[in-house]
């Protein structure tokens, strides 16, 4: 039977403001509080957090185990944006890591009180044994990791649970760049991760933050430009880099500090007829000169671009979340309705029963919360649970009892000693 899992140990790292995204470290091998976690526990784990798995506000308490086993929509503080992967290179023996989406509204509060918090895991084991540890200590060792119902920021955190600044600026839009440089849509996304790892773990470190910001792949060489943040300085660099279909991407070279100009130049259809003349050599070659007004007008198009695209973003997070927020209202209320149905029912559930009966509730094919079956399953379980301790009356064994005594017979005063009755007068 999965035996329940909750974690305690203390985290390093801050949250990103900017961005509200944080990388996970959702365990580690090592002593836990409930055991000795192998890497390949932890490893063999990934499959547990999916992307939407939520993060609370700390853990629940008993009472409100019982009473909202699903938790509040109003305790969620982040959700996870992708499953997680097994990093063997991270910290000293390794790490389950996943991307996670943090709340607007607690952002700020967790830059704050980012040195006194954690993260923590609240699931279940396989089996928990006693046994010799790889140092040849004798202690409780965690077999395999059953479920992970959520990760959640606690006081003290689990083990190995910490959250670390996600490095990187918007994704999606460096690919696009990439791609127009002539990067192959199909291993873009891989090319960028990957070269996000080997540029932080390079010139990352505590306080110290990188990521991409653009890269391209041509015949003379590829060169990826990245941005270094810290406390005491700041900067953008370049560096060329070696793509492996084996190991990824490898630094080459050394970096070298560069800024960023912006340059606007004419478009040429493709179809036009009109010949080239002095001034569009002077176009290709850069050396064209805008008016003041052309260009602040185009820098005032370009910044609106930048916030549409900003507003589309932060759209789409604000839809996500409200599904989830949606989603989770939906199963806290089939869960409120199990719970008054338990109540109501003959047989008395102890809060263990409720608990499992309410982990899993039969759905209709619509989705809806399938009221009968449950009720079905309700009796079912009463009735075994009456069996199981010993309900009925056994008759007729052994010899019985004359109940056709007079009333003299039956009130007359007796005593007992060693079993054998004895009369007033000691007859």
């Amino acid at each position: 039977m999965p035996k329940p899992l909750l974690e305690q140990a203390k985290l390093v790292e801050s949250v990103n403001k900017k961005t509200g995204k944080i990388l996970v470290d959702i365990v580690t091998p090592g002593v836990g509080s409930s055991g000795y976690y192998s890497p390949e526990v932890c490893e063999a784990a990934a499959g547990l957090v999916t992307a939407g798995t939520q993060m609370f506000i700390d853990h629940p308490t008993e009472a409100e185990e019982m009473e909202r086993p699903i938790r509040s929509v109003k305790d969620i503080a982040a959700v996870f944006t992708e499953s997680a992967r097994w990093d063997p290179d991270r910290g000293e023996a390794g790490s389950l890591v996943a991307e996670a989406q943090v709340v607007p509204a607690w952002v700020e509060t967790m830059g704050v009180i980012q040195k006194a918090i954690g993260v923590s895991l609240r699931g279940s084991a396989t089996d928990i044994v006693e046994g010799a540890r790889p140092d040849g200590s004798q202690g409780r060792i965690v077999e395999g990791l059953h479920a992970i119902d959520s990760v959640d920021f606690v006081t003290h955190a689990g083990r190995g649970g910490a959250f670390a600044l996600l490095e990187s600026a918007q994704p999606t839009r460096v690919n696009r760049r990439a791609v127009k440089h002539g990067v192959s849509e199909a291993t873009v996304n891989d090319t960028r991760e990957s070269l996000q790892s080997v540029l932080r773990d390079e010139y990352g470190g505590d306080k110290t933050y990188v990521w991409v910001r653009d890269f391209e792949e041509t015949a003379d060489g590829n060169t990826v430009w990245f941005e270094v943040e810290s406390e005491d300085d700041n900067g953008i660099f370049a560096q060329a880099y070696a793509m492996s279909d084996t190991a990824g991407a490898s630094l080459t070279g050394d970096r070298t500090e560069v800024q960023v100009q912006t340059k606007y130049v004419a478009v040429t259809r493709p179809d036009s007829n009109t010949p080239t003349t002095e001034a569009d050599q002077e176009i290709t070659m850069g050396k064209i000169q805008v008016e003041e007004s052309v260009h602040t007008d185009a820098l005032a198009k370009a910044g609106r671009v930048d916030a549409l695209e900003t507003e589309n973003a932060t759209l789409k997070d604000e839809k996500t979340r409200a599904d989830v927020a949606e989603a989770a209202l939906a199963t806290e209320r089939r869960t409120s309705r199990a719970m008054t149905l338990i109540r109501e029912h003959d047989h008395r559930f102890s809060p263990l029963e409720a608990k499992g009966l309410v982990a899993e509730l039969p759905l209709t094919e619509s989705g809806d919360f399938d009221e009968e079956k449950f009720g079905t399953q309700l009796t079912e379980h009463a009735a075994t649970a009456q069996v199981a301790a010993g309900a009925g009356t056994v008759t007729s064994f052994g010899q019985t009892t004359d109940t056709t005594k007079t009333t003299t017979e039956s009130a007359a005063p007796t005593k007992t000693a060693w079993g054998r009755p004895l009369s007033e007068n000691g007859a």
